[in-house]
């Protein structure tokens, strides 16, 4: 009986307080408007706070820029942690680089608030339900690996588990009743 309780005291735990985001509509370092659940809508989302002045997030943006391109409905929202005066700096350095992923520059600190963002880089990944399956602070070489790992088995398509033979044969069974 303990365990039974003490089983289903950890099922509610987990259900209750699984992390989920909360959705934000802001503009992009271009004007425009982006809503994160209407990307949610599509497929995994990876948001990775960055900064200019940052070494390893300078690293790591190219790498996770790549895992995005490569799966059709994954979207990579880059979130810039610099400061409002640096606004220049985020689009030159986005545009000189020639990322294609969307670029905020959260100048107001409330998305970074919000997800309690207090070093960078920090990289999430977000399932379509608006559930956080990644979340992870700094980076060192062979982080993008296990970043892609997960990203590739979201989008594996969902496969029935194996029929045993036992219950091929009742479903025989039934049809010749």
């Amino acid at each position: 009986m303990k365990k039974i309780t003490l089983f289903l005291f950890l099922l509610i735990s987990i259900t209750l307080f699984a992390d989920t985001i909360q959705d934000f509509t802001v503009k992009d370092i271009s004007g425009k408007e982006i809503n994160l659940y209407t990307y949610l809508e599509k497929g995994p989302v990876i948001i990775d706070f960055w900064a200019t002045w940052c070494k390893p997030c300078l690293k790591e943006l190219p790498k996770v820029e790549e895992i995005a391109n490569k799966y059709k409905n994954v979207t990579l929202i880059a979130i810039s942690v610099d400061k409002p005066k640096d606004a220049v700096k985020v689009k030159t350095f986005v545009k000189s680089n020639k990322y294609k992923f969307i670029t905020i520059h959260d100048t107001s600190k409330d998305i970074q608030k919000r997800m309690n963002v207090t070093q960078v880089p920090r990289t999430l990944i977000i399932d379509p339900a608006a559930n956080i399956v990644f979340d992870h602070e700094g980076y060192v070489e062979g982080d993008e690996v296990h970043i892609e790992k997960i990203i590739a088995e979201m989008m594996l398509p969902h496969i029935e588990p194996p029929v045993e033979e036992e219950q091929i044969e009742n479903r025989n069974q039934d049809k010749e009743k």
